[in-house]
């Protein structure tokens, strides 16, 4: 078929149109976010989002510029909400600085709103949850430094919190441990099935009290843990 020099025309206003409309920008984010949990991010392509998105290639150029743009967006849109919980639960944890149980409520401030986020209630925070955990997996060579740049204010103040109820901790220590409580936290809050069939009816992951019941003094007796001598040599 043969377009008319009006039909041309208003196929490349309609084009033209799009580019700059903010809808159009959230609809790839919300496709890509989709995507990008459900897959991970090196196995999603731009030329995917945009097809699933009904945009095309101009317009993921003027609102993003490139993937790993687009990645970042897409991950730092959903983390405020969770971050600024996190440093709810941190001051109110401060008053209890000096007394037996800092720890515990540094640990809550920290693994709550993640836990939380499991829930189908909060839709935003889950999906934070297995973004970060594709982050912190996939080896895109951007993927550790957008996820710095988005926890970086937070981890900082997590860190001070932590010295100040385990002084006795070295750097060494209190990095080891920690990946042990990020694993397992990471493990908890992305899992969509019961760790072994066998346990299936005796624990519920997908509740976030009773998670939190458990965790919590499981995380606060790692960080307390002695470590054995030979580690400190």
């Amino acid at each position: 078929m043969i377009m008319s020099g009006k039909g041309r025309a208003s196929s490349r206003a309609q084009r033209v149109t799009e580019i700059p409309g903010d809808a159009t920008r959230q609809r790839i984010m919300d496709v890509a976010e989709q995507l990008f949990a459900e897959r991970g991010f090196s196995s999603v392509s731009l030329r995917e989002i945009l097809m699933q998105a009904g945009a095309n290639p101009a317009s993921a150029h003027y609102h993003f510029g490139s993937k790993e743009e687009l990645v970042r967006q897409v991950f730092s849109r959903r983390a405020p909400p969770v971050l600024a919980h996190i440093n709810e639960l941190l001051d109110a944890a401060a008053f209890s600085e000096g007394k037996s149980d800092y720890l515990e409520r540094v640990v809550l401030a920290i693994i709550a709103p993640s836990i939380r986020g499991r829930s189908m209630q909060d839709r935003g925070a889950r999906i934070l949850n297995r973004l970060r955990a594709r982050l912190l997996t996939e080896t895109l060579e951007y993927a550790s430094a957008i996820h710095n740049e988005v926890y970086h204010g937070i981890a900082e103040r997590v860190l001070v919190a932590l010295r100040i109820a385990l002084p006795s901790v070295s750097p060494i220590e209190l990095a080891w441990k920690l990946h042990v409580v990020f694993g397992a936290l990471g493990a908890a809050t992305t899992w969509v099935t019961h760790i072994h069939p066998a346990l299936s009816s005796t624990y519920c992951p997908d509740d976030p009290d009773e998670a939190l019941a458990y965790l919590v003094p499981l995380f606060v007796s790692v960080l307390r843990a002695p470590m054995p001598p030979e580690t400190h040599k």
